[in-house]
């Protein structure tokens, strides 16, 4: 009956993915160890995080953290939902306030040459008609974080924004 009725109306919500694509130069290795929530205050202007619940303080298998309102991604809930060492990080976050479920992937592939190519997909799903007004308004741009991780990369600091 719950499915019937579901399939039978409009579906509500709206959902967008997103793949962007780029070539960085270090090692997968390198650039798996920047995606953590405690190192990204290092190469993410405006990126501050408060750690819920970790073993050893940096990323890992179902690490949760909070970023606060004054976070550049703004308030939300953050959980690790798969590590694989060097190769992929999916996580999950509920972004308070904008009613949005996001879903990402990230592969990183080793070019064999301390070079690497990241592959972050982004699947926003909306939870309420504010959400959806998000979604609508949210830019196709390959995300500024992307490059702010390329200049760490290559320069061992915080792009000036």
């Amino acid at each position: 009956k719950i499915v019937k009725e579901f399939l039978a109306r409009d579906m509500p919500y709206k959902r967008k993915v997103q793949v962007f694509e780029k070539k960085l130069n270090a090692a997968p290795n390198e650039v798996f160890k920047q995606l953590c929530p405690s190192r990204e205050a290092d190469w993410i202007n405006g990126w501050t995080v408060d750690l819920l619940y970790t073993n050893t303080g940096y990323v890992e298998p179902l690490c949760v953290f909070r970023t606060p309102a004054s976070n550049i991604f703004g308030p939300g809930l953050w959980m690790i939902t798969r590590w694989e060492a060097d190769t992929n990080l999916e996580l999950v976050v509920f972004h308070e306030g904008n009613d949005i479920i996001e879903y990402t992937k990230i592969h990183l592939f080793d070019n064999g040459n301390k070079t690497c190519k990241i592959i972050f997909e982004i699947t926003l799903t909306a939870i309420s008609p504010n959400g959806n007004a998000v979604i609508e308004s949210f830019p196709d741009d390959e995300p500024p974080f992307l490059g702010e991780l390329a200049h760490f990369l290559k320069h061992g600091n915080l792009k000036e924004s």
